[in-house]
């Protein structure tokens, strides 16, 4: 197949966290220590706003303590009286971007819980006997717009084990939770240089292609100098890899209530023999599951394109989630065939995303 190296990978599948060694994962346990006991929502904030690379900060303190005895059978709705507003972000691997302020359509998303009260921790196996309780001040700050709110840390120090209600942002427990476990199981994108003798397609004449080969434009003598890529000029080989990965995001009981497997992407550029560009792109199909009114959905796609001597893959997948509404996902591909390819989604909601994939951009010349 000539001028042309996407691979769409359509089979619809579930993949897991046990494709980055799932049992080392399971060491970044969701319980605490004694000694973290202390302060455990302060901490959980800050990397929370760390995920963000610091886009995002939160002042958080304590307004009153007591037994969880005290408010066991107050439900929640009671205790706190929420903003209209959440603050959500999107989850890419171990990072949270795009944090910002949002008014769902459904004023119960992120809310699960207010019905309820902290006797419903007795059914999980926390004994509300044993517990405590801290009510929480939290300011927050995006982009000098700065918000408060209240929330509710309980801790059952006998089961080293705590759990957040924040009505505004959502579920901030589960993606901290989330991020130890990827950042545990060495989660992170991957990618791989190769010089001409190594190259897939050192071999490659102009407009040949395999798999992993689109030829393009481009190319022209360099003399004497041997023919690299731009950001590694004795490689002509650029391949990144985002490896699949599997977030949960569970109300502050331990129920799952969304589940969204983002697919591994693999994006990469190459230089064929006459120093032309070939980029290639492969997008895996990610798989999701909502659960007590959360729907799901997911989009992606790969592209590649190239312009002169410059060329771009890219390769993403995207989930989303709604509560009491259908949630929706598509993709369109933007500026194809160029080296300023994009994948434009529309994602419904578009707050809360999770996300995995992205681009290489280069240029193959003489140097």
């Amino acid at each position: 197949m000539k001028n042309r190296a996407f691979v769409f990978v359509a089979t619809f599948v579930a993949v897991s966290l046990s494709a980055f060694a799932q049992d080392k994962a399971a060491a970044a346990s969701v319980n605490t220590t004694a000694a973290e006991i202390n302060h455990w929502a302060e901490n959980l904030y800050r990397e929370y706003a760390a995920a963000t690379g610091g886009k995002i900060t939160f002042q958080v303190r304590t307004l009153e303590k007591d037994q969880l005895t005290a408010i066991s059978a107050t439900p929640f709705s009671n205790l706190l009286t929420p903003p209209p507003h959440r603050v959500v972000t999107t989850q890419v691997g171990t990072a949270l971007r795009h944090p910002e302020y949002y008014l769902p359509t459904d004023l119960a998303y992120g809310r699960s819980e207010m019905s309820t009260s902290a006797d419903k921790f007795t059914e999980v196996g926390l004994p509300v006997s044993g517990g405590v309780y801290r009510k929480l001040g939290v300011q927050v700050a995006i982009n000098g717009d700065v918000r408060q709110h209240e929330a509710l840390e309980f801790c059952f120090p006998a089961q080293l084990h705590c759990a957040l209600l924040d009505p505004v942002v959502v579920f901030l427990q589960s993606k901290v939770e989330s991020i130890r476990q990827l950042t545990a199981a060495n989660w992170a994108p991957v990618t791989t240089y190769k010089g001409r003798a190594e190259s897939p397609n050192s071999n490659l004449a102009d407009g040949d292609s395999d798999v992993i080969c689109c030829g393009g434009g481009g190319g022209g003598g360099g003399g004497g100098d041997p023919c690299g890529l731009a950001s590694d000029p004795s490689s002509t080989y650029e391949s990144t890899t985002w490896p699949a990965y599997t977030v949960t995001y569970k109300d502050i009981f331990g129920i799952t209530l969304v589940q969204l497997s983002l697919a591994q992407q693999t994006a990469g550029m190459s230089c064929t023999s006459s120093c032309s560009p070939a980029p290639f792109a492969t997008s895996g199909s990610s798989s999701s599951f909502g659960n007590l009114g959360y729907s799901t959905a997911c989009a992606n796609d790969g592209a590649i394109g190239t312009t002169g001597s410059s060329g771009k893959g890219i390769a993403e997948s995207k989930c989303t989630y709604e509560l009491a509404f259908t949630a929706s996902a598509s993709v369109s591909i933007g500026d194809p065939d160029t080296a300023s390819v994009t994948l434009n989604f529309n994602m419904n909601p578009s707050g809360g995303v999770s996300s995995n994939g992205g681009s290489v951009a280069d240029t193959c010349g003489y140097y």
